[in-house]
């Protein structure tokens, strides 16, 4: 009789499909970025023309000027401090001389010594210059203050200026950032509408060949257009939108998951019955309630699944050809072939002795 079971491929071709299926994925991934990098050429609104057509002209050009005064008022209250620190310094000098002088005369007076004439116009020379130096040091005091209320003047219309300044601009940057949103809702809605086609197709694609040959193929193109949507809308719409979205994501493919494996349960596929059912023989434990199937060796023994290696098994016993039942839930575990007549699985496929094929009954446990 012809064998229906598919075998199982070496591990390295399991592992070079799974590594080469990311390998596709990433490439799709790269592909579909190329596509909608086009998109991205389209030119988007210019945030320096907003802000400059919101902004008054004349009042850009008044705080030109403004600030072009207050640099040379600046530059000129700078230059009459030097000449006042060049001043005090001459003046302190002066004032050093005059009190040398004071202090000879003082000296001549108590000696009754007489000094000529050219001593006192020196000195007279010395006390005029001194006073001048002083009428100056004011005379450049009053200046600076001068400048320097011109200047807080000036600075205040500045500081107004610039105030009305930044209210436009403000005015400016709302509307371009109103304008930008409306343009990236645009190119979201590009790219988005770009993919769509390829992500339902894939999609499609993904889930009529699930459990085929090709289903790699195509699950590697679902995984990368996903990935480059929750990409597109991460980027372009609002993060609240995006958790919202990522969750809804979340509780479809949990939804989905949760129905697979209801169904799975509810209504198991013969092959994963099968598979359950040859790993229970293998242990020797019923399927359904795994309780010891005492047969044959293991007829007066107790096992469990963690301690069925450790168990020690009778070196001869008798061949059992009778049937057997669970005695805890009376499942048939044991039953004649009908082909045969010799005793075989009753939930396996095939008779290990004539290689006997019948339906395997789909037996769900509550």
């Amino acid at each position: 009789m012809e064998n229906k079971v598919k075998p199982k491929a070496p591990w390295t071709h399991r592992f070079a499909i799974k590594l080469f299926t990311l390998l596709l994925s990433i490439f799709s991934f790269w592909l579909l970025g190329f596509i909608v990098h086009d998109i991205d050429t389209i030119e988007g609104p210019s945030y320096t023309e907003y802000e400059n057509r919101a902004v008054s002209e004349k009042n850009v050009l008044t705080r030109t000027e403004l600030r072009k005064e207050i640099s040379l008022l600046r530059i000129n209250i700078e230059n009459e401090e030097t000449n006042q620190r060049v001043l005090k310094s001459s003046t302190n000098n002066l004032q050093k001389t005059i009190s040398q002088i004071l202090a000879i005369q003082k000296l001549d007076t108590a000696n009754e010594t007489q000094r000529g004439e050219e001593e006192s116009k020196a000195f007279s020379n010395s006390l005029n210059l001194f006073l001048e130096n002083q009428k100056q040091f004011q005379a450049i005091n009053t200046t600076i203050s001068t400048l320097t209320t011109e200047k807080q003047i000036l600075s205040k219309q500045l500081e107004d200026i610039e105030s009305i300044i930044e209210i436009d601009k403000k005015k400016g940057r709302a509307e371009y950032y109103t304008v930008l949103d409306t343009h990236n809702s645009k190119i979201a809605f590009y790219k988005l509408s770009l993919l769509a086609p390829f992500l339902l197709l894939a999609l499609f694609a993904a889930y009529k060949t699930m459990g085929k040959p090709s289903f790699p193929i195509y699950l590697s193109f679902a995984l990368a257009t996903v990935l480059k949507v929750s990409l597109i809308i991460h980027e372009y719409f609002p993060s609240k939108l995006f958790k919202y979205v990522l969750l809804l994501m979340l509780i479809v493919a949990v939804l989905r998951l949760l129905s697979y494996f209801i169904k799975a349960v509810a209504a198991p596929k013969k092959s994963l019955l099968i598979k359950q059912y040859r790993d229970s023989y293998t242990h020797f434990l019923c399927p359904m309630c795994e309780y010891p199937i005492r047969k044959g060796p293991m007829k007066y023994l107790f096992w469990t699944r963690k301690t069925l290696k450790k168990l020690q098994l009778p070196t001869t016993s008798e061949p059992d050809n009778n049937p057997y039942h669970c005695p805890s839930c009376g499942t048939g575990l044991f039953e004649p072939c009908s082909s045969c007549n010799s005793i075989r699985h009753s939930l396996l496929p095939y008779c290990e002795s004539c290689d006997d094929e019948k339906e395997v009954a789909i037996i769900t446990t509550d």
